[in-house]
């Protein structure tokens, strides 16, 4: 769940009212946030928060839904999304190959969870890495990365599966975690295709058939219908499939989402607008009519 407005969403949905949700943030942090700051990310996917509140934002939803991983994995996985998400960063390729090496050994050894976690941080490498060798025209590190991209995120399923059925984990593994797995594992058919070349890929789409993405999205949005950007993959896969039912109940699932969405120009979060986007063309054309220029 990366995007704040899902985050406060989540926090705002266990019942809290908005005076227990600013006293809880004031524990967090003394001075706390304004009023008005907190309503805006609320209610806007675009509203972006300073670096200091979403820190706060992101601690507080750490505490009241804890990861099922041992902190030791997820400081790794953060370790590594600061340096994937730093513009600047002088050399990404050289330490993410680094990171592979030490991971190899490092997930054969230590607790499920743990072991589950170095698996999916490594699936998450070589998942990154498909976008720049698709655009530099390295077919054959491409197929690669993608093969073991889908290799990794597997073993992590299985040891998150294998978790779920002993007695002797007391972690509770929800939904949305392997959900989000599944999730990563269809980007890894996405991502090492041109966005025109999407449609027409067999390997992708009978890999959605296979993992029944259209409909294990729909039960986590009946459970947590604020989650747009889950709506939104929803609507691109069913406009890649040329489903025009499915189009029209996850464009519904986005607009109730946020109504925002309505405009198919909304641009949230730095994720391009529906009407920008090649994915989404057969839907606007056959279920959503042209939006407004």
């Amino acid at each position: 769940m990366a995007n704040l407005y899902s985050k406060v969403h989540r926090l705002k949905s266990q019942g809290w009212t908005w005076d227990e949700f600013l006293h809880q943030i004031s524990l967090i942090y003394p001075p706390g946030i304004d009023e008005k700051t907190l309503y805006g990310l609320y209610r806007q996917p675009h509203r972006k928060a300073s670096r200091h509140i979403r820190q706060v934002l992101e601690q507080l939803h750490d505490q009241c839904f804890p990861s099922p991983f041992p902190d030791s994995a997820e400081a790794l996985i953060s370790l590594y999304n600061r340096q994937v998400n730093n513009p600047r960063h002088p050399d990404l390729y050289a330490e993410q190959q680094a990171l592979s090496t030490y991971l190899q050994d490092a997930r054969q050894y230590g607790p499920i969870l743990y072991r589950a976690r170095l698996f999916w941080l490594s699936g998450n490498i070589q998942l990154d890495q498909l976008g720049v060798f698709r655009k530099n025209g390295k077919t054959q590190q491409l197929e690669t990365a993608q093969q073991q991209g889908i290799e990794l995120y597997q073993q992590s399923l299985l040891l998150l599966e294998e978790a779920q059925k002993s007695t002797d984990i007391q972690t509770d593994i929800d939904a949305f975690t392997f959900y989000k797995l599944r999730q990563n594992m269809l980007a890894c058919y996405l991502n090492a295709l041109a966005p025109d070349a999407r449609s027409e890929s067999g390997p992708l789409l009978e890999y959605l058939k296979a993992c029944d993405f259209i409909s294990a999205t729909r039960r986590v949005l009946a459970a947590e219908p604020y989650q747009w950007l889950l709506a939104r993959n929803g609507l691109r896969f069913s406009s890649l499939t040329y489903n025009p039912a499915d189009c029209q109940w996850f464009y519904d699932a986005l607009c109730t989402a946020n109504k925002a969405f309505t405009d198919l120009n909304y641009s949230p979060e730095n994720t391009p607008s529906i009407a920008n986007s090649i994915e989404f063309r057969w839907a606007i054309d056959n279920v959503l009519g042209k939006p407004d220029p």
